[in-house]
């Protein structure tokens, strides 16, 4: 985890510090939602990871990307890609769409969507970020990714959300692929 917290915080510099934009011939998002945490929830839910790298255009056009969420002790893993992401400041509701499962739980099957609700609350991202997820479902969302629910804090991590233009995803390809590492995400690099 040392490794993913140490590769966030220099997806952090090199987001903020960047002055490029959004271009079709580089990929670059208008929206970005990246990052990996460890959920702290009440006990009886154990303490899930869930790892998120996607990305959009403006309005949730063009989604793309990956999400990875592992129980302790074998009590799930599973991910697959994202189908819809919308991001309004520092919050994001995406939808992951299941294709793997390495682990079984409970509603989480192939072909499931899992709603994801991710909060940015800033530097550093443990203690002040903080993210959710509900069991999942056959039903495809819509394209707003509307879905109710709330938040639970992280106990490490950290998650970047950003609703505008952001630094060109092919330099910032490596970078995300050494935290995707770190998580053990298959769907990575």
């Amino acid at each position: 985890m040392r490794k993913v917290l140490t590769a966030l915080a220099l997806a952090t510099v090199v987001v903020f510090g960047s002055t490029g934009g959004a271009s079709a011939d580089n990929q670059a998002a208008d929206w970005l939602v990246a990052g990996t945490g460890t959920l702290a929830p009440p006990p009886q839910f154990g303490q899930p990871m869930l790892h998120v790298n996607a990305q959009s255009n403006a309005g949730g056009t063009n989604v793309r990307g990956h999400f990875w969420i592992r129980y302790a002790n074998g009590g799930g893993e599973f991910g697959g890609h994202i189908v819809c992401l919308n991001v309004l400041g520092q919050a994001a509701r995406l939808y992951g769409l299941i294709e793997t499962v390495k682990a079984p739980r409970s509603t989480f099957t192939v072909g499931n969507y899992v709603p994801i609700r991710l909060l940015d609350g800033g530097e550093p991202g443990t203690l002040v970020d903080m993210a959710n997820f509900d069991g999942g479902t056959p039903f495809a969302p819509d394209s707003q990714c509307t879905q109710n629910g709330g938040y639970v804090p992280i106990s490490q991590g950290n998650y970047l959300v950003h609703d505008h233009p952001v630094a060109d995803l092919l330099g910032l390809s490596q970078l995300l692929a050494q935290f995707e590492q770190a998580a053990d995400d298959p769907y990575g690099g």
